[in-house]
């Protein structure tokens, strides 16, 4: 596999091509289960955001994940994070997040949210040096669960 990461903002996003969003909605209903609150325009509409960011992982020229943020000033909300199943457990997930870390002004405050029972995915987080600072009771339906709040300071 040739996996390639490459960072996506500001006017590149501006100019984003309806192919991107499409395969970050198809990557994010493969790698969510339980469903997924956006849809297909609302990639592209997040994608032509002058804030966010997408860090996108490629295998042979085919998008198989990404992580995307939104950024105000110094704080960065992780807003998603997808790599399709077939390519899970490979540590595409640390390449996506060290490739953002590597384009982060300094100093800046990361947040994100995960499920409650999401072990696997707090573990990752955690190695990546995100910290558990509180909880939102019931924040994800389907099913309805509560939500971790992690912070990592670059």
């Amino acid at each position: 596999m040739n996996l390639q990461v490459e960072d996506y903002q500001g006017q590149r996003l501006s100019q984003a091509h309806p192919a991107l969003a499409k395969a970050c909605y198809q990557i994010a209903e493969a790698a969510y289960p339980t469903g997924l609150p956006w849809s297909e325009a609302t990639f592209l509409a997040d994608q032509k955001m002058p804030q966010s960011r997408y860090v996108v992982a490629r295998a042979d020229d085919a998008i198989i994940g990404f992580v995307s943020v939104v950024q105000v000033l110094d704080q960065v909300d992780v807003t998603i994070v997808a790599v399709h199943p077939s390519h899970q457990h490979q540590g595409i997930e640390t390449a996506l997040f060290r490739q953002l870390f590597s384009q982060m002004p300094s100093p800046v405050s990361l947040f994100l949210e995960v499920r409650a029972h999401n072990q696997k995915a707090q573990t990752l987080y955690k190695k990546l040096g995100f910290s558990t600072i509180g909880r939102r009771h019931q924040y994800y339906r389907d099913p309805q669960e509560d939500a971790l709040l992690m912070k990592k300071t670059l």
